[in-house]
């Protein structure tokens, strides 16, 4: 039997992303999530010097999210969350995508949910 892989290439708008940071530090995250940033407002990871500091109450753990890793989180979301992924482009999303997409940017994995 032929097994047949389909690699597509997605680009995603600043905006499209920023929904995203939205959906996860207004409400969807907050279960697990507390956040504070650096050089800019919650959804401003475009500008230099940017950070969204994330304290994981849970693990007790901070990190750091910047443009670098929202961009290696967003190819971990795709593949690791596929389902929730096709919800991102179809622009359906809702608190789980987004706590999910900010999961894979912080942990490289759905830790929680």
């Amino acid at each position: 039997m032929a097994v047949f892989k389909v690699h597509q290439i997605h680009v995603h708008q600043t905006q499209e992303v920023q929904d995203l940071l939205i959906g996860a530090v207004e409400g969807g995250s907050n279960y697990w999530a507390q956040f504070s940033t650096k050089g800019g407002d919650f959804y401003d990871f475009d500008k230099e010097g940017y950070a969204l500091n994330v304290h994981d109450k849970e693990g007790g753990k901070d990190y750091t999210l910047d443009l670098k890793a929202i961009s290696k989180g967003l190819r971990v979301f795709a593949k690791k969350s596929p389902l929730l992924y096709q919800d991102f482009l179809n622009n359906n999303m809702d608190g789980e995508t987004s706590d999910c997409f900010l999961q894979c940017c912080v942990f490289g994995e759905i830790v929680y949910g």
